[in-house]
């Protein structure tokens, strides 16, 4: 089967976009498998531009693919970065690759994973050597998946509010690379809540651009807290400095912010907060509902 048999449901230029990423991701990597997971599978992509409060937002899905490795020898972050940059230039849209060695991803779905479980089931193979092979994965009761859930909740959460809690301090004492960094160490924290209470996985990563792109397909209102409109030098820069927290922050010596910068920062951050307890305790509900 070729690739547009496999990507039949798509419009002909979404199919040549992911034609574009596949393409580089060969060149790139040497996969074992790549598979397309997300929204793109089961047709409930976006690509919309609307304007709210005066403020235009670009609603677009990303082109999201799993690329297996043989091994663990591998640099993932590397392979990540690479591809990704070079889809910058290539593709027309925003690809998001998660790569894991074939054991790895055995190890998730014998742990009854979630998140592997639903590629593995649901994603599109576009690429496969046929030299290794899934295991079939651990079907968890309702129970299972809904302890899990509380247990992800009730140690991240905490965790991420913490790390706020202290942000604010440190901005009461003027002390600004310090809450600089507690804001990004919030931010992460926050993500990996709701990743992990909905999916089971977080992608080993600190980057903060990459988790808030694992989120947008868990919540377009938590992806758009923080939005970019040309018109906006401010909203450009918060997203920008959270980011520069966890490195430049504490270790360059000539790094600078501004207060009503940090003051902003926190503002976003309680209201990622509030979101992302509304979305957990919703989805544990939910959960609950089936034991």
């Amino acid at each position: 089967m070729n690739l547009s048999e496999k990507l039949y449901h798509l419009p002909k230029p979404k199919q040549e976009e992911i034609a574009k990423a596949l393409e580089i991701i060969l060149e790139v990597a040497n996969p074992e498998k790549v598979i397309l997971f997300g929204s793109f599978v089961k047709d409930k992509w976006v690509d919309d531009i609307t304007v709210e409060d005066g403020v235009t937002y670009h609603y677009q899905s990303d082109f999201d693919f799993l690329v297996v490795t043989k091994d663990n020898s591998v640099k993932e972050y590397e392979l990540k970065s690479k591809i990704e940059n070079k889809a910058l230039n290539r593709v027309n849209g925003i690809v998001n690759v998660l790569v894991h060695s074939i054991d790895y991803i055995n190890e998730g779905l014998n742990f009854g994973q979630y998140f592997f479980k639903q590629i593995v089931e649901e994603g599109i193979i576009l690429f496969d050597l046929e030299k290794s092979a899934f295991i079939s994965p651990t079907e968890l009761s309702p129970k299972v998946l809904k302890d899990r859930a509380v247990e992800y909740f009730g140690i991240w959460f905490p965790m991420a509010s913490e790390f706020l809690i202290d942000a604010k301090a440190a901005y009461s004492r003027n002390s600004l690379r310090v809450s600089n960094f507690h804001l990004h160490q919030a931010l992460e924290h926050f993500y990996a809540s709701l990743l992990l209470v909905f999916t089971g996985y977080k992608p080993k990563s600190h980057n903060l651009q990459n988790l808030r792109d694992y989120s947008k397909n868990l919540s377009f209102e938590l992806y758009y807290i923080f939005y970019d409109p040309e018109d906006s030098e401010l909203e450009s820069k918060i997203f920008k400095c959270l980011k520069k927290g966890y490195i430049e922050a504490r270790y360059h010596k000539d790094y600078f912010i501004e207060p009503e910068l940090v003051k902003e920062m926190i503002h976003k951050l309680d209201k990622v907060k509030s979101l992302v307890e509304k979305l957990c305790k919703e989805k544990i509900n939910k959960l609950s509902l089936l034991v």
